[in-house]
């Protein structure tokens, strides 16, 4: 089953910064996520990254202030949208 983390930001100029500091902080912490997907959604980024240990999760959604989000038993994401298309 993997554990996902949601986290959104409206600033979408500082989206570099934030994917250096999320890149930094998985390697510092070496912790290698299974996804990591930015999508631009209204009003401004939504990334989606996933975990196979629980509290990696955790610990992620910790330093960017971001939330836990719902799987199904089989381990499949229950989004509000199709991430196949972006």
């Amino acid at each position: 089953m993997l554990h996902f983390v949601e986290v959104r930001r409206i600033d979408t100029d500082a989206a570099a910064d934030l994917m250096d500091g999320m890149r930094d902080w998985l390697a510092t912490h070496q912790i290698e996520p299974v996804i990591l997907d930015r999508r631009q959604t209204p009003p401004g980024l939504l990334f989606r990254v996933a975990f196979r240990e629980p509290h990696h999760a955790v610990l992620f959604a910790e330093a960017f202030d971001g939330r836990l989000t719902c799987t199904d038993p089989h381990g499949s994401p229950l989004w509000s949208e199709d991430l196949s298309e972006a």
